[in-house]
């Protein structure tokens, strides 16, 4: 597996302070080869969301034999512990 993590590109807009992009690859003809791109949006320090599309190195492995999927994650991080 190889991935790609932009440095930050800054929106400064309010509710979007900067975007990723990102990329990666898991290679082998099994259900888990696959390549992909994407963008994250960051909304605060805490919430951001990626989306993009994920292409299958053997699409007759997965349902219904497609050949890619777009991807949608939403990630909300919730500091825990003491400062």
């Amino acid at each position: 597996m190889v991935g790609f993590f932009s440095p930050d590109i800054p929106v400064g807009l309010k509710g979007l302070k900067k975007i990723n992009l990102t990329a990666d690859i898991q290679t082998g003809k099994n259900v888990l080869g696959a390549w992909g791109f994407g963008a994250y949006f960051y909304f605060t320090d805490t919430m951001s969301l990626l989306t993009g599309p994920v292409f299958y190195l053997d699409k007759n492995l997965q349902p219904g034999g497609r050949k890619f999927l777009w991807t949608v994650q939403l990630d909300v991080d919730i500091p825990l512990g003491r400062k």
